[in-house]
């Protein structure tokens, strides 16, 4: 048997396992391929903190436990993760930080639930479908097309990716009260709801290929001085859609500042 025909059947077999539409099923780690190829390693951090706390993982011997699924995951099915499939398994669309950390802390599977089924079409129509359905996000840092490594541990440690979502003001909906919003206190710009699939990262390749990384020693508090410098590049090379805010003004002295007009 040749191999291409040993990876079709070895593909056909985790497919035909794979959960149904809709439904909520725990699945290995290895049989989900991510749909982004980056990711924030502080993030990471912060999801393996947060799983701590909340009791996903228990301290057992000096070592940490998954406290789900036999002890494999440190979420419930209640956490689910989205994924579709693909001709070639199934793919992560969101919650790759949740996998980083669940790897992290020695977990071997995590819940998913099927949200679109994709399987039938072949590999480059996939992609192409799923990047435009908002599933993928098939790009290196800078914006060069790149299609992601089918390994979690292989994925690349984003900084603007990272600075991108720090440095936002989160807004449930376009209804949100000021006061009921989270994130940064002088935003760069302005989140409501999921917005834009992948905005995070449209900011991160705009401001890479102008020059600007961000410098992880920061933290999670970036100064006046670099969200200035990235506000600036911003404005001169928009990125479509972004809610930018146009100075540097606490979120409390924003009118209407969840219903800012999404720039076309």
């Amino acid at each position: 048997m040749n191999q291409k025909l040993k990876n079709n059947l070895i593909i056909g077999a985790m497919l035909s396992m794979a959960p149904a539409y809709g439904a909520v099923e725990f699945v290995a780690i290895t049989n989900i391929a991510p749909g982004q190829s980056r990711y924030a390693s502080l993030n990471v951090q912060e999801k393996v903190t947060q799983a701590q706390k909340r009791g996903g993982a228990v301290r057992r011997n000096g070592t940490w436990i998954p406290a789900y699924n036999n002890n494999t995951s440190i979420f419930p099915e209640s956490n689910a993760l989205p994924v579709v499939k693909g001709p070639e398994g199934l793919i992560l669309v969101d919650g790759h930080h949740d996998v980083r950390a669940s790897l992290a802390l020695g977990a071997t599977h995590v819940p998913v639930k099927v949200v679109a089924d994709l399987s039938d079409l072949g590999t480059e129509e996939f992609w192409k479908i799923a990047e435009e359905k908002g599933y993928v996000y098939p790009y290196a840092k800078g914006g060069a097309y790149r299609r992601p490594s089918k390994d979690f541990n292989e994925m690349e440690d984003d900084s603007n990716r990272y600075f991108a979502a720090i440095a936002a003001r989160k807004c449930l909906d376009e209804r949100t009260d000021n006061a009921k919003t989270i994130g940064a206190d002088y935003p760069l710009w302005i989140k409501v709801g999921k917005d834009i699939p992948f905005i995070e990262f449209r900011i991160a390749d705009a401001l890479y290929k102008n020059g600007f990384t961000y410098d992880l020693a920061e933290q999670h508090q970036p100064s006046r001085e670099t969200v200035d410098r990235a506000r600036e590049i911003l404005k001169a090379y928009p990125v479509r859609g972004l809610r930018l805010v146009d100075t540097y003004t606490h979120y409390a002295d924003i009118p209407l500042l969840c219903a800012i007009t999404l720039p076309q």
